[in-house]
């Protein structure tokens, strides 16, 4: 194919942790690959490539609730997504209120069926912490594969929360974090876990105390 692919990834990698967030999920599994790829795999790999140079004037914008003087004028972007549905996530009249949302697929993987989990914190009206990965464990649920998901926002709001907290930005409410599992979330609410997940290992559930000290919430 005209390139090696070990050190394809190791560029796209680069790329993924900077700035291109989109190509995380291609990125991890393209990786698992990386001891014998097949045709396939190169073919996916030039891809990601073709997108990341047709996409390579998209960016992430970052609002502030008033201008700021030392910075020069220029026309403000055009966002992709519906600012509709943009309204309905964020909140824009407070450029310091973090949001997130996190949601998790379940045994997707056919080789070892673990489920491919994403969370991403957003504050104003850009994205300021993301992270996808493969769970550890095999989930027995849906239920249980976001319950575990929703753990490691929990770990990454807390994360936020104290790094804002250093620099003056403390947030007074919990941080609000959407997941559309509705089994997963009264877990978090009603304190106790449900006869399908008593399996689930003791330490994913201090979410439950979280969100009883109102530092995260989930709706």
């Amino acid at each position: 194919m005209g390139f090696s692919y070990r050190s394809a990834i190791g560029e796209l990698i680069y790329a993924l942790t900077i700035c291109r967030i989109d190509i995380s999920i291609a990125i991890i599994t393209l990786s698992q690959h990386s001891a014998k790829p097949a045709k396939i795999h190169y073919q996916a790999l030039k891809h990601v490539f073709i997108y990341l140079n047709a996409t390579i004037d998209d960016g992430i914008y970052y609002w502030r609730p008033a201008p700021h003087p030392d910075l020069p004028e220029g026309l403000l972007p055009i966002p992709i997504t519906d600012p509709k549905r943009l309204a309905d996530f964020l909140d824009f009249e407070d450029a310091t209120t973090v949001k997130g949302a996190c949601d998790s697929t379940w045994a997707s993987d056919r080789k070892h069926r673990r489920s491919m989990g994403g969370v991403v914190f957003m504050m104003a009206g850009g994205a300021i912490y993301y992270r996808s990965r493969l769970q550890t464990t095999i989930a027995l649920s849906s239920t249980e594969a976001e319950f575990c998901n929703m753990v490691d926002a929990g770990k990454a709001a807390l994360y936020i929360r104290s790094i804002l907290e250093e620099i003056g930005l403390e947030q007074l409410v919990p941080t609000y974090t959407c997941a559309d599992n509705r089994a997963a979330r009264q877990m978090c609410k009603a304190q106790q876990p449900t006869r399908r997940t008593r399996h689930v290992a003791i330490h994913d559930f201090v979410i439950l105390q979280w969100t009883e000290e109102e530092r995260i919430d989930y709706a």
